[in-house]
């Protein structure tokens, strides 16, 4: 009987913060909220800068290059020092790929150590 009654709620039916995450989530997602979490005043909503750092982290290792702490910083708002530690797995991998090339001989010649 809940359920039914529920699904013939209207958002002219609501008023004040109920009708504010109404009309925010949509009816069909404030039923669902409500149905799961009623009356309780422990459901956590996690900050968007939360949510969004594995992706903006992930956007930083993408465009890094070696050179480009300072732009990085600067573009992500962040300080020199956060992408040095966002990107310092690549950043060792970079370092390494360089001092493999600079240890290889050019084609047509051999290495000191061969």
């Amino acid at each position: 009987m809940r359920n039914e009654l529920l699904k013939e709620l209207r958002l002219e039916d609501l008023s004040g913060s109920s009708l504010e995450l109404a009309e925010a989530i949509g009816m069909e997602g404030f039923i669902r909220l409500v149905d799961n979490y009623e009356g309780t005043s422990n459901l956590y909503v996690p900050k968007a800068s939360e949510l969004i750092r594995p992706v903006r982290d992930e956007l930083i290792r993408r465009e890094y290059n070696g050179k480009n702490v300072i732009a990085l910083a600067r573009k992500y708002s962040l300080t020199d020092r956060s992408i040095r530690e966002i990107v310092k797995d690549k950043a060792a991998q970079l370092r390494e790929e360089e001092r493999k090339e600079r240890l290889t001989p050019p084609p047509g010649q051999i290495s000191f150590w061969e």
